[in-house]
């Protein structure tokens, strides 16, 4: 006779079953449902691996079977990550990610003889090169063509020297939405800007040309999208932004807003650094924020810390898991035309891949994006500025030094405290005869406080105190 304990037993190994199955055809459907671009089979294994060696750096010698190991266990690590398949026989599938894969190899193999930060190798693969529209699978007769990877801990990142001032720079303002989410502000701010391209991915109301291959990711996948789809014809400046314009992780000197953020940008300054967070604030997420190697942190404090070196070694599997990876949350940011093309097509192109195949949830996969971006376009792994920098740089804002923005925030800080007892009229020390007015003291304290910002800006309008504050040496004629 079944007692009762074993029907729990055998109704708990049915649910389990039940969501195994389901978890695995939902995975299938998936990689059905969006298949590899530009298809073709490459041997990834053991014996085949040797031909990329060069005859002077035999994988079987001493000095090179570290390398070769290396890149063989990394190879599996993405064969069973699901970003290349693996079927009998070790015939691997792979597109951009083989030629990545295939770089670095070389790269690897050959460090003592070359000082190149990029390689460039024959591939197999269509003729057609596509970008997110659907692509042909590579036939038979696929043609040659050659494909570079850059290699970002071998890359110099150089300043680049802004346009005269009265020069107009080309922007494209990129932005996922879905098509509940007001946009009008961005009209509000640009109207119809000819210098403007406003790029908007309606995730579930697409409009030509800016259609995404699948909505994973959250706004990255409209990100990388936009630079592959786009990448030979970029504006100088490309603008990365969420929907929305009012935001907890805007800055709280322009009072929380996109649109603020955008009107007082300092374009010159997206050009001579080539990369910039747009958030200034450098709570929550800087300093030492993530520890991939440690991963001493709990998960529902910082979820993506977890998972973060592996998804590192997935997508940049060449580079080095960094001990410490920092910038300010929350993935908005301005790129230069440059220094997006210091990377090439390919590899963005794996990067989406990466996004489109990768089992980590949205949330996760998306977060793990927010502390990518500052390594592949700064080459560092923890980009921090100090706030009065960043808002005076960036924003025209400037105090003075950080010790006056400091003060102002000093400020503002007793301000909160008089706000939360304005509603009370005495204290220790006062009673109901000699009350404290903490709603005139607090009126007052606004007014000085809004005097000060005011100053702010006016002093930011002139880029030799921009220059004085950020310790940027200043010549005549400087914009910037």
């Amino acid at each position: 006779m079944i007692t009762h304990r074993q029907k729990q037993f055998a109704i708990i190994a049915f649910a389990i079953l039940f969501l195994f199955i389901v978890t695995y055809n939902i995975h299938q459907d998936v990689r059905i449902r969006h298949p590899p671009e530009n298809t073709v089979h490459l041997d990834y294994s053991h014996d085949a691996l040797k031909q990329y060696f060069p005859d002077t750096m035999s994988p079987a010698s001493s000095s090179s079977t570290e390398v070769f190991e290396s890149v063989e266990s990394k190879l599996q690590a993405l064969i069973q990550a699901g970003v290349l398949e693996g079927p009998p026989g070790n015939a691997a599938q792979a597109d951009e990610v083989a030629a990545i894969i295939e770089a670095n190899l070389v790269a690897a193999t050959t460090a003592s003889t070359t000082e190149s930060s990029t390689t460039e190798l024959p591939m197999t693969t269509s003729s057609e090169e596509g970008d997110s529209a659907a692509e042909e699978p590579a036939s038979e007769s696929s043609s040659t063509s050659s494909a570079s990877y850059a290699v970002i801990s071998q890359m110099t990142y150089e300043t680049t020297a802004p346009k005269p001032l009265d020069y107009k720079y080309s922007r494209a303002l990129v932005i996922a939405r879905t098509s509940r989410e007001d946009i009008g502000w961005i009209d509000m701010v640009f109207g119809n800007d000819p210098l403007l391209q406003k790029a908007i991915y309606t995730v579930d109301k697409p409009i030509e040309p800016y259609i995404l291959p699948a909505n994973k990711g959250h706004e990255v996948m409209a990100y990388l999208t936009f630079i592959i789809d786009f990448y030979d014809n970029l504006p100088e400046v490309n603008i990365f932004l969420h929907a929305h314009d009012l935001a907890w992780h805007n800055n709280e000197l322009l009072d929380m807003s996109s649109a603020e953020m955008l009107k007082h940008l300092n374009l010159r300054k997206v050009i001579r650094d080539g990369y910039v967070n747009l958030r200034c604030h450098r709570w929550p997420s800087c300093p030492d924020h993530l520890f991939p190697v440690a991963k001493n942190q709990s998960d529902w404090q910082v979820p993506e810390e977890a998972v973060f070196a592996d998804a590192w070694q997935e997508l940049l599997p060449f580079e080095q898991v960094p001990e410490v990876v920092s910038q300010p949350c929350c993935g908005q940011f301005a790129v230069s035309r440059e220094r997006i093309r210091m990377l090439p097509k390919a590899q963005y192109k794996h990067f989406r891949r990466w996004l489109m195949y990768t089992i980590l949830e949205d949330r996760l996969s998306g977060r793990v994006w927010e502390y990518i971006y500052q390594y592949i376009w700064l080459g560092e792994p923890q980009f921090c500025p100090k706030e009065h920098i960043c808002y005076c740089d960036l924003y025209g804002i400037c105090f003075g030094g950080e010790t006056e923005y400091e003060d102002y925030y000093g400020k503002k800080t007793q301000i909160d405290i008089l706000n939360g007892m304005s509603g009370q009229q005495t204290e220790q020390g006062g009673n109901e005869t000699w009350p404290v007015d903490y709603k005139a003291l607090l009126e007052q304290a606004k007014q000085g406080l809004d005097d000060e910002r005011r100053s702010a800006f006016l002093r930011g309008s002139d880029p030799y105190n921009r220059a004085l504050e950020v310790g940027r040496p200043f010549q005549p004629g400087d914009g910037f």
